[in-house]
């Protein structure tokens, strides 16, 4: 079984989610989604034509991209559009 990732949230992906105002519904499905995203990467994909491989996941209407490695995820954006 593939050891854990260490998640790490840039700070203006926080910036972008708080700008969104989530609902605590929200706030919940979204941590529950980046605890998970340290697990497996099974329910995302990737996105077309960025360099390097950036990833989308969906939850609600919020969008999370990130990019990762054998040992993290980093996640750079969390907002809507």
């Amino acid at each position: 079984m593939p050891q854990r990732r260490e998640v790490i949230l840039a700070p203006k992906a926080l910036e972008m989610l708080e700008a969104a105002h989530p609902s605590d519904q929200e706030r919940d499905a979204i941590r529950h989604v980046l605890s998970d995203l340290g697990k497996s990467l099974v329910h995302s994909y990737r996105i077309a034509f960025m360099e390097p491989p950036t990833y989308r996941i969906d939850v609600g209407r919020f969008r999370i991209h990130f990019r990762y490695d054998e040992h993290c995820v980093q996640v750079g954006f969390i907002g809507v559009y």
